[in-house]
């Protein structure tokens, strides 16, 4: 729900432009950002997922998984909604695009996260490995994405 805010607040006050002055690349600001939004949004549910299992009485062997796939795929996310978030900065009508290019690029991230978790033990381990390819992509791409997006939004709103 807060992806239109990932970079809306540091754009909208100066910070951006502050950053950009001061020498510091975006690509790190970018990556920063991301790691403190799954650490503080999406790392609890570490705690909460086992939990959450207990109390569902899952099976023991499936915990491992659902944490696997999670500790897997959120970075995947935070990372595809920091692009949405920078694609959305010059945008202060409409935020659909974003919302769809986060949608359409985390069906593959959903549809391994569960196939992980209900597939045969012997399909486990290369859907694992499929996810951990999505995982490297984007986070390989995202800082670079990003980073191209708030420049294009700075040079936009000094014009």
């Amino acid at each position: 729900l807060s992806i239109n805010k990932f970079y809306q607040d540091d754009f909208k006050d100066g910070s951006m432009i502050l950053f950009f002055i001061s020498g510091i690349s975006f690509e790190f600001i970018v990556i920063t950002k991301i790691i403190t939004t799954w650490i503080f949004f999406q790392f609890p549910f570490i705690i909460i997922i086992p939990l959450a299992c207990l109390m569902l009485e899952v099976d023991q062997s499936k915990i491992l998984l659902f944490l696997i796939t999670f500790i897997v795929g959120s970075p995947i996310l935070a990372a595809l909604s920091s692009i949405s978030s920078s694609m959305n900065l010059l945008n202060d009508k409409n935020f659909v695009i974003g919302s769809i290019v986060v949608m359409l690029l985390s069906i593959p991230v959903i549809i391994f996260g569960v196939n992980i978790v209900t597939a045969p033990p012997e399909l486990v381990k290369p859907q694992l490995n499929i996810l951990l390819g999505i995982l490297m992509l984007t986070i390989a791409i995202s800082p670079w994405i990003s980073a191209i997006c708030i420049r294009i939004a700075l040079r936009g709103d000094n014009v």
